[in-house]
């Protein structure tokens, strides 16, 4: 495993950010429960999200109005 560890760390950065994606995908196909109904939903909220990025309220905002109820 050290052998492997040393060749990822030879890597680019933007070699190693993919390898990680690549790896979280294969670990997120193994694991998903997700129903198809919920992919979709999903598929379509990413979507929506993807058109208009401005439309999203940051966290922090969220976190902030739900503490003052």
């Amino acid at each position: 495993m050290s052998d492997l560890l040393e060749e990822i760390e030879k890597l680019s950065l933007n070699d190693r950010i993919e390898l990680l994606e690549a790896l979280w995908e294969s670990i997120d196909a193994e694991t998903s429960v997700l129903t198809e109904a919920e992919r979709s939903e999903l598929d379509i909220r990413l979507a929506a999200f993807e058109q208009n990025r401005s439309a999203v309220i940051p966290w922090d905002q969220v976190r902030a109005e739900l503490a003052e109820e």
